[in-house]
């Protein structure tokens, strides 16, 4: 049976679009997050019918562009509602990556948010890493939903130190 969308889907404007299709009344819960989260631009998203659908769509959302700092908020929100501890610490672990040395205060307030989440060990870590920043490259706990990690886990003094060596002596 082929479920009939409203005509009046497509007569109103995008925002009542919006509405109509995040309106639980609307009868259209069949329909994918994608769709419904594509143009949101609420931080907070009502996504507890879709379980970790609407999570996995923001990570991909923020792969394809890591400066879509609202997609970055929306992943840890939602995270944070499912009590999703390492989907939190990928999703919070990601938006420091984006963001660098830049945006400390919006990468304290997230933090901040998530503590209550958060392993202690993976806290510590985002804490440790406010002043300094956080790249793609830095030793951090593992996280293995990151999408923007390269999955460094250890030190790398021992590299650095072997570059710095090589570099004096010339070559």
């Amino acid at each position: 049976m082929t479920r009939q969308v409203p005509a009046e889907l497509f007569i109103r404007g995008p925002a009542q679009s919006v509405d109509l299709l995040l309106n639980p009344e609307s009868g259209l819960r069949s329909v994918e997050p994608l769709f419904q989260l594509a143009e949101n631009k609420a931080l907070y998203l009502n996504v507890a019918q879709w379980k970790g659908k609407a999570a996995d769509y923001l990570a991909r959302r923020v792969a394809r562009v890591p400066m879509d700092l609202r997609a970055h908020v929306q992943r840890v929100n939602v995270n944070l509602m499912h009590a999703n501890e390492e989907g939190t610490y990928a999703a919070v672990l990601d938006l420091f990556i984006a963001l660098g040395r830049d945006g400390k205060l919006l990468r304290r307030r997230v933090l901040h948010q998530a503590r209550g989440t958060l392993r202690p060990l993976h806290y510590q870590a985002l804490h440790d890493a406010l002043d300094q920043g956080v790249s793609a490259l830095t030793a951090m706990p593992l996280a293995r939903r990151s999408v923007l990690s390269k999955g460094v886990i250890g030190v790398t003094t021992l590299v650095e130190n072997l570059l710095v060596r090589v570099m004096r002596q010339g070559g």
